[in-house]
């Protein structure tokens, strides 16, 4: 009998569910929420797209074998692809805007916990544990509250106390809908503890209370909306962009291009859907209006190789340089996907197309005639790399730069 529960034992230790990190169900979020009622267990909600690099850090602490632990055993976790026409319904309904965004749902859909952001592992894990309570909220407007703990006289010193030792299980005053009969402080308060409390709420309450405000200029209304920029799109941000000379009385103006520049990222590089190139440039501009366009084309560029659209990244790379051939960051990134084998002869072959009709406009172009070279090299079209890489040589003014084309030229030899 002892042997045969060391064999059990020692068969669960070293099988795959016991090693393994959460384990995702392929099924619809209607399939997981009915699979939830039946087990009487809560629904975990992984918003992501394969273009996504933050989802991708976010798998890395998916697979830890702690959280696959927690979660195996107590949820139902699902996936959600959300540039799949199946997304579209849950994206509205629990306004995904930034991607990953992790969600914990209760067997009805209500929302326990929602953030958009990458966890770590030790967060998740608190999170997880404190969602085994089936009475826990994390504040979301699903919980039923009916009273609210803050005076309405509370001062600055109580708010800011109030701010520095966040608790998960706060009471928070519950509006209904109706901000009529509620006072601005109690909003304000509201606001702050709904941002502590992670639900995906604070949105919607920095909106309430600001409604109840007729100047938004005031050095509390400033410090309130700065406080609540996380999107590049609404009121809020707009207002922020209109006014930095107003807010740079109050905050430092290196703290404010720094969430300038966190906010913009955040929209550029997890939002949903991505940001077209119009919309890059435009937020570019929000940081520095002179490289806008440079700095929003490199983005636009490298993500189309990213997602694997070479046609689109030949097409608007080729364009771009016609107009910006002194861009070298280009020139470099280009000079690596060619090193790194990422770009194949038949690519390599219609870009090569494209800079010979540039080159026409500009011969003396020592970074045109080193990317065809490189171009001819992939083509092993030693002759006409040969051209090109003396020309660059030729037309290069630092030593530097002849040096680099010259280790180009004994590669071409080699050939």
């Amino acid at each position: 009998m002892k042997y045969f529960l060391s064999v059990i034992f020692f068969s669960f230790l070293f099988s795959p569910l016991a090693s393994q990190g959460v384990v995702f169900s392929r099924i619809t979020l209607d399939d997981a929420l009915d699979r939830a009622k039946r087990e009487n267990k809560s629904v975990l909600v992984d918003c992501y797209a394969t273009w996504c690099v933050p989802c991708k850090k976010m798998d890395r602490v998916f697979a830890q074998r702690e959280v696959g632990s927690l979660f195996n055993d107590n949820f139902i976790n699902i996936k959600l692809d959300m540039d799949l026409v199946s997304s579209y319904g849950p994206k509205t309904e629990y306004e995904i805007i930034f991607l990953p965004t992790i969600m914990i749902l209760d067997p009805q859909g209500n929302v326990r916990y929602k953030k958009d952001k990458v966890l770590g592992v030790e967060e998740i894990l608190q999170i997880g544990e404190l969602a085994l309570n089936p009475d826990i909220y994390f504040a979301s407007e699903a919980t039923k509250i009916t009273s609210s703990p803050i005076q309405q006289s509370g001062s600055a010193a109580s708010q800011e106390e109030s701010r520095e030792e966040p608790s998960i299980e706060k009471i928070v005053y519950v509006l209904d809908g109706e901000n009529g009969n509620v006072p601005p402080e109690i909003l304000y308060q509201e606001a702050y503890f709904r941002m502590e409390l992670m639900d995906g709420s604070q949105n919607d309450a920095a909106r309430r209370y600001l409604e109840t405000q007729e100047d938004w200029t005031t050095e509390k209304n400033l410090r309130f909306i700065y406080d609540f920029l996380n999107q590049s799109e609404g009121e809020l941000f707009e207002f922020y962009i209109n006014n930095q000379h107003l807010f740079s009385q109050h905050i430092d103006p290196e703290q404010l291009r720094l969430t300038t520049s966190m906010v913009v990222s955040k929209r550029l590089y997890q939002g949903f859907p991505r940001p077209d190139l119009n919309e890059a440039q435009v937020l570019f501009g929000f940081i520095d209006q002179e490289m806008a366009s440079k700095n929003a084309h490199r983005y636009f560029i490298r993500r189309l190789k990213e997602e694997s659209d070479m046609d689109g990244f030949i097409k608007v790379a080729s364009e771009y340089l016609k107009f910006n051939d002194d861009d070298i960051v280009l020139y470099l990134y280009i000079d690596q996907l060619l090193s790194t084998a990422q770009m194949t002869s038949e690519e390599a072959t219609s870009f090569k197309a494209r800079l010979q009709d540039k080159l026409l406009l500009k011969p003396e172009k020592p970074e045109l005639h080193e990317l065809l070279a490189r171009l001819y090299l992939k083509d092993n079209d030693k002759q006409n790399a040969l051209k090109h890489i003396d020309q660059a040589v030729s037309f290069y003014h630092s030593e530097k730069d002849r040096q680099k084309a010259e280790g180009i030229k004994t590669e071409i030899n080699q050939l």
